[in-house]
């Protein structure tokens, strides 16, 4: 318990010095990280594009990658990390935020949060790209498009941007529930029906079977169990979209 405790109060005293940027890092999950990681690995998360991230994934140079995949290769593996519904999230003294329906909501300026920070690009295929991201394919379904004001690949970014009074974010759940406790911000459900995301694990063969790649799998999904249970434990009796896995 002490050297637990220690490894606490280390990431805790790192989480003040490095400010914002480690916000969502969770002491106590990062200290059992540490603990119990006999096989002494070293974490480097980075961003890639397709093209780099299908190469280097293929000849195992990337251990894994997390994301929201419309294609993969076969030969990869994968895994349902959780499902997710979106919100809105705008500030308290937005026009629209009394009553946010599908007018208000297109007359509205928006930010589109992408990894590219302009369009999609799907999965890990650098040949798929789509001009309409999740939100706006949900909006033509029904014949609408909002007005998109600022693009960012930056998901920190939202909350410091609908922080005005005429902006609009509208992302995944669980990130808009992390912006807005930091923020004097509202979370509000979309006006119009927007499919459910997964976001999947994906590795390639060559890693399936080394022990310290399962190790790292089996802890990536144990924390995503981890958080929902928190927020079924939280958040089950208000709105049962956050019980999704």
């Amino acid at each position: 318990m002490t050297t637990y405790q220690t490894a606490i109060d280390a990431i805790r005293e790192l989480k003040a010095k490095f400010g914002s940027t480690w916000a969502d890092i969770s002491p106590e999950d990062a200290a059992r990280m540490q603990i119990q990681n006999r096989f002494k690995t070293g974490l480097d998360i980075a961003k890639y594009t397709a093209a780099i991230m299908r190469r280097d994934m293929e000849q195992g140079k990337v251990d894994l990658a997390i994301n929201r995949f419309n294609e993969i290769p076969q030969s990869f593996h994968q895994v349902l990390v959780w499902r997710d519904s979106f919100s809105c999230l705008l500030n308290g003294k937005h026009p629209a935020a009394s009553n946010l329906n599908l007018k208000s909501y297109l007359d509205a300026q928006h930010i589109w949060v992408s990894k590219t920070g302009m369009g999609v690009g799907f999965g890990v295929n650098p040949e798929k790209q789509a001009g309409l991201g999740w939100i706006d394919q949900a909006l033509e379904r029904i014949g609408q498009k909002r007005k998109i004001s600022v693009f960012t690949r930056h998901y920190q970014m939202p909350a410091l941007l609908a922080s005005n009074v005429d902006l609009i974010a509208t992302l995944p759940t669980r990130i808009a529930r992390l912006q807005a406790k930091s923020q004097n911000l509202l979370i509000k459900d979309p006006p119009f029906y927007i499919p459910e995301l997964e976001l999947k694990m994906a590795w390639c063969p060559l890693l399936h079977h080394h022990p310290a790649h399962r190790w790292l799998r089996q802890l990536i999904l144990y924390v995503a169990r981890q958080m929902i249970e928190e927020e079924n434990r939280e958040f089950l009796g208000n709105n049962s979209q956050f019980s999704h896995y």
